[in-house]
C-alpha cells in the first residue's frame, strides 16, 4: 500500500521520502475547476462581469487544485451569505432586494402600514404592523377576520383612543399575538378578555397603570409583557388576583411578578425574574416548589426565609431545566452570629440542579461556601458572579469547574487570601481549564494571591484579568500567555507582575510571546518602576496595542529601552504621573512609529521631553496635552512637520504655555482645541499689536474645526491667518464688545458652523454675518444684551439663540416681530429668552 501526501513545502517533503514535483494545472483546466466551486454549478457565461474577475484569480493560485477548491468555495459561500442574511455581531442584516422580494411574495398575508395615508389592506392579511396617529386607520382593523398578529404603534394624544382600541379588540377574537404601543393610552379595555385564543400580549410604552380583570380569561396566554411609563408604576392593586389562573403562562414581565400572589400556580413559567420573597402567605419561597419548567430564576429578599426547612421546600435541586439562578439578600442588613449561621443553612438547602450553568449570589452573609458549590454537584457551571458577600472568608475550589468561563468576585471584603484551595483538587496546572474572564473588585481584605510554583501555568485560556480596589494586595502571580486584556488599579503593588515563562524557555531570546493587546494601570501609588516584571521583555509584547498609565504618582522608571519595541502599540495614555517624564534624557525613537493616539496629562516637564516623545511618530492622528503645567511651548516646525498623519490636537489647561511653536507646519491637522491656556491669551493680544505694525507671512492651516474658550486666540498666529475654516466654537466671549469681524470675513466662503457662548456684554452683531455665504448653523448662547439681529445669510438652516434679551425675543416673533423677515427663511429656529421656557418657532 502506498500513501501519497500532498504539501507545498519542500523542506518537509524531503524528510519523508524522495519528493515528486507536481506541476500546476494548465490555465484553462484550472479555470474550469475554479468555476465549478465558485459558481456552484451555475453557468459562468451568465455572469460576464464575474468571469472577468474569475480569470484573474487563478493566476495567483499557481495552478494548485486545493487552492481552487478552497478559494472558490469561500467566495461562493460569501456571496450566498451576503445575498440572504449577513451576520452583524448580535443581529443579522437582510439585503434590500431580498427584503423587497419577501414583502412582495407575502403581501397578502404580511403587511406593514406606516403613516396616516389610507392604504388598501387585503382582507386575507394575517400578520399586520401599523404605525399611525390616524384613528380612522385603526377603525379599519376589525374588518380583518383572518388577522392573527397585530402590532399597533400610536402616539396620538386623544381622549377617544381608549374607546377606539377597545372597539377594535372586540372584532379581533381570532388574534393570537397583540402588541399595543400606545403612548397616551390610560386604560386597557375590558374587551381584551374576548381574545380567547390569545398567546402573546405585549402592552408597552403607555400610561396603563392597571390590568383589567378580564385579562384573567386569556387561558391560552403564554407570554405577558407590560411596560408602563416611569410615572405609572404598578402596585399590588394593579394586578387582578386571579391572574395566577393563567397556568399556561411561560414568560411574564418583571414589573408584574412581585405583585402576583400565589405565583406558584403558574407551573408553566420558564422565566421568573424578580420574585420577591415576603413573610406573608402567597409570597413565600415555597411558591417555587412545583415550578419545574423554570429556565431562569432571580429571587430577591431571601432574608425573609425563616428556616432551612422552608428553603428546602423550594426544591431547586429538582428543577432540571434551570440554567440561570440569581440568589439575592439585602446586603445592607446587620446580622448576628445566629444570622450568619442561618444564611449558611439556608444556602445549603437552596442547592440547584446539576444542570445549572449560570450562578449569581448577592448579599449572602455566611462565612463559608455552601456544600454544593463543587464540581461534582455543578459540573455544567459556566459562569459565577459573587457580589457583596462581605462575610465570606474562604472561596470554594472554583478551579475544578471544567466549563467555567467568567468568574467575577466583587466586594468580598472578608476574603484574605486566594490559596491553593481556590485552584481545586488537581492543583494549579489543571485548574480553570476554560476560564476566560477573572475579575476581583473591591476586595479590601485580600492580602495574598498564590500563583503556583515556578513551572506551573495558571489559567491556560484566560483572556481578560481585572484586579481593582484591593489595597492590601502587594503582589500578583505570573500572567498567562493567553491573556489579552489586563486591568489593574487601586493596588499597593510595588512591581508589575511578570509574564509566565515555560520551564524550557528561561532564556530571554527563547521566551514565548504574549497575546496581551490592552494594559491599564491605574492608581498604583507604590509602583515606582516599569523596568521590571511585565515590561522587562518588550519582545514578548509585540501584540500590545493599548497602554494606559494613570494616577501612579511615584512612578519614575520607564522600561529600560522605552516603548520603541512595542511595535503594535497604537494608543498610549499617561495621566497624572508627574514624575514619569522628568528624566533628564529621553532618547529619540522612545515611542514606536505605530502610535495613533497619544494622551499626556499631568506628567511632568514636557518642555524637554515632548519633542523627543513625538520624534518619528508618522502614524500619530490624535494628540492630547492636558494639565501640563510646565509646558511653555509646542515643539518647533522641525518636529511637527513630520507628524504627517496628525488630524486632531487638543491642548487643555496648560497654564504656562506661551507659544504654539511650529503649529502651522502640521500638514494634516483638521481639528484644533485650545482651552484654559491663560498665558497664551496674553501673548495673543501682545502679538496682535506687534503684527499690526508689520506684515508677516505665515503658512496657513487647513483646519475644519476650531474649538477655543477665548476669542483673543484668533489674534495669535497661525489662527489669525486661517482662511478656510468650516466650524468655529468659542466657549467664553464674556469680555468682548464686538465679534472679530475681519477674521469672519476672511473665512466667509467656507464657514458652516459658528457657535458663540457667554457673550454677556455684546450688544450687537456685525452686518458682515450676511456675507457668510456657507453658514448653516448659528448658535448664540447667553447673549443677554443683544436686542436686534442683523441680516442673516440665505444659506442658514438652523438658528439657536438661548438666554437672550426679551426685546430680541419679541422682535423675532412670527406675528408682527420687527426682525421676523430676517429669519423667515431659516427652517429651524429656537429662541429662548431669559427666564422663559423654550419656544420652537418652526
Amino acid at each position: 500500500m502506498r500513501l501519497v501526501v500532498e504539501m507545498v513545502g519542500w523542506s518537509v517533503a524531503g524528510e519523508m521520502s524522495e519528493p515528486l514535483n507536481l506541476k500546476g494545472l494548465e490555465e484553462n483546466d484550472y479555470l474550469m475547476l475554479f468555476n465549478k466551486y465558485a459558481f456552484g454549478g451555475a453557468n459562468p457565461g451568465n455572469h460576464k462581469k464575474l468571469q472577468i474577475i474569475a480569470k484573474e484569480i487563478p493566476k495567483k493560485l499557481r495552478g494548485i487544485p486545493l487552492a481552487a477548491k478552497t478559494i472558490g468555495g469561500i467566495l461562493r459561500k460569501e456571496l450566498m451569505r451576503k445575498s440572504f442574511f449577513e451576520h452583524k455581531h448580535s443581529y443579522y442584516v437582510k439585503h434590500d432586494l431580498l427584503h423587497g422580494l419577501a414583502r412582495f411574495v407575502s403581501a397578502n398575508e404580511c403587511l406593514s402600514v406606516v403613516g396616516n395615508l389610507h392604504v388598501q389592506i387585503p382582507e386575507s392579511v394575517r400578520h399586520l404592523s401599523v404605525k399611525t396617529d390616524d384613528l380612522s386607520v385603526i377603525k379599519m382593523i376589525p374588518q380583518l377576520q383572518y388577522l392573527r398578529t397585530l402590532l399597533l404603534h400610536c402616539d396620538r394624544n386623544d381622549p377617544q383612543l381608549d374607546n377606539v382600541v377597545g372597539d377594535m379588540l372586540k372584532g379581533l377574537t381570532n388574534l393570537r399575538l397583540l402588541g399595543l404601543f400606545t403612548k397616551f393610552m390610560l386604560v386597557l379595555p375590558d374587551s381584551i378578555g374576548d381574545l380567547i385564543h390569545h398567546r402573546y400580549l405585549h402592552i408597552g410604552r403607555n400610561n396603563v397603570s392597571k390590568l383589567p380583570p378580564s385579562v384573567c380569561r386569556l387561558y391560552h396566554l403564554q407570554a405577558l409583557y407590560v411596560q408602563s411609563n416611569i410615572s405609572y408604576k404598578f402596585s399590588k392593586d394593579s394586578i387582578p388576583a386571579d391572574i395566577n389562573n393563567l397556568i399556561k403562562l411561560r414568560s411574564i414581565s418583571s414589573e408584574v411578578i412581585p405583585m402576583i400572589p400565589k405565583i406558584g400556580k403558574l407551573t408553566s413559567l420558564e422565566v421568573l425574574i424578580g420574585f420577591s420573597v415576603k413573610e406573608e402567605a402567597g409570597y413565600r419561597i415555597t411558591e417555587l416548589e412545583k415550578m419545574s419548567e423554570l429556565r431562569e430564576l432571580k429571587v430577591h429578599n431571601l432574608e425573609n426565609v425563616k428556616s432551612p426547612q422552608e428553603a428546602a421546600k423550594a426544591k431547586l435541586n429538582s428543577k432540571a431545566h434551570l440554567a440561570s439562578l440569581s440568589l439575592q439578600w439585602n446586603s445592607l442588613r446587620n446580622v448576628t452570629e445566629d444570622g450568619v449561621s442561618l444564611d449558611k443553612q439556608l444556602l445549603d438547602c437552596l442547592q440547584p440542579h446539576s444542570n445549572l450553568k449560570h450562578l449569581r449570589m448577592f448579599g449572602y452573609k455566611g462565612k463559608r461556601s455552601p456544600h454544593w458549590m463543587v464540581a461534582h454537584s455543578l459540573p455544567s457551571l459556566t459562569s459565577v458572579c459573587l457580589e457583596r458577600c462581605d462575610m465570606w472568608e474562604t472561596l470554594p475550589p472554583f478551579g475544578d469547574l471544567p466549563f467555567l468561563k467568567p468568574l467575577i468576585l466583587t466586594e468580598m471584603k472578608a476574603v484574605k487570601q486566594i490559596g491553593l484551595q481556590f485552584y481545586g483538587t488537581g492543583g494549579v496546572n489543571s485548574a480553570f481549564p476554560s476560564l476566560e474572564l477573572l475579575q476581583f473588585e473591591n476586595m479590601e481584605g485580600l492580602k495574598h494571591w498564590y500563583g503556583g510554583i515556578e513551572d506551573e501555568q495558571c489559567f491556560p485560556c484566560l483572556s481578560r484579568l481585572v484586579v481593582t480596589g484591593c489595597p492590601k494586595l502587594r503582589r500578583l502571580p505570573p500572567l498567562p500567555l493567553s491573556l489579552k486584556e489586563l486591568h489593574i488599579g487601586f493596588l499597593e503593588i510595588t512591581a508589575l507582575p511578570r509574564l509566565w515563562t515555560p520551564p524550557n524557555q528561561s532564556h530571554r531570546n527563547m521566551s514565548s510571546p504574549s497575546f496581551l493587546s490592552s494594559i491599564s494601570i491605574v492608581r498604583c501609588s507604590n509602583l515606582k518602576s516599569l523596568a521590571e516584571g511585565l515590561f522587562q521583555d518588550p519582545e514578548r509584547l509585540i501584540l500590545l496595542e493599548d497602554l494606559t498609565i494613570r494616577d501612579c504618582c511615584e512612578l519614575v522608571h520607564l522600561p529600560v529601552e522605552g516603548f520603541e519595541k512595542f511595535v503594535s502599540l497604537k494608543r498610549l495614555s499617561i495621566r497624572s504621573s508627574e514624575k514619569l517624564l522628568l528624566l533628564p534624557m529621553i532618547p529619540d525613537n522612545f515611542l514606536p512609529p505605530s502610535i495613533h493616539y497619544l494622551t499626556l496629562q499631568s506628567c511632568g516637564d514636557l518642555d524637554v521631553s515632548l519633542p523627543r516623545l513625538l520624534h518619528g511618530l508618522t502614524s500619530l492622528s490624535f494628540l492630547k496635552l492636558a494639565h501640563c503645567l510646565n509646558l511653555t511651548s509646542l515643539p518647533s516646525s522641525d518636529i511637527l512637520q513630520r507628524l504627517t498623519a496628525l488630524t486632531l490636537l487638543m491642548i487643555q489647561n496648560c497654564r504656562e504655555l506661551t507659544s504654539l511653536g511650529g503649529l502651522e507646519f502640521l500638514p494634516s491637522l483638521k481639528i484644533l482645541e485650545i482651552t484654559e491656556c491663560r498665558k497664551l491669551v496674553g501673548v495673543a493680544v501682545a502679538e496682535a499689536e506687534a503684527l499690526s505694525l508689520r506684515a508677516v507671512e505665515v503658512p496657513s492651516l487647513a483646519l475644519d474645526r476650531l474649538n477655543i474658550d477665548d476669542p483673543s486666540l484668533l489674534l495669535l498666529e497661525p489662527l489669525r491667518s486661517l482662511t478656510s475654516i468650516k466650524s468655529v466654537y468659542i466657549r467664553d466671549c464674556s469680555h468682548i464688545l464686538a465679534l472679530p469681524d475681519r477674521w469672519l470675513l476672511q473665512n466667509r466662503a467656507t464657514l458652516q458652523v459658528l457657535a458663540l457662548y457667554n457673550a454677556v456684554l455684546l450688544q450687537s452683531l456685525p452686518d458682515s454675518l450676511q456675507c457668510l455665504s456657507s453658514l448653516r448653523l448659528l448658535v448664540l448662547q447667553d447673549f443677554r444684551q443683544l436686542q436686534k439681529l442683523p441680516e442673516l445669510p440665505r444659506s442658514l438652516k438652523t438658528l439657536d439663540i438661548s438666554v437672550c434679551h426679551p426685546a430680541l425675543f419679541e422682535s423675532c416673533k412670527r406675528d408682527g416681530g420687527s426682525d421676523w423677515h430676517k429669519i423667515a427663511h431659516v427652517s429651524d429656529v429656537n429662541i429662548v429668552p431669559m427666564n422663559i421656557v423654550p419656544i420652537l418657532w418652526a
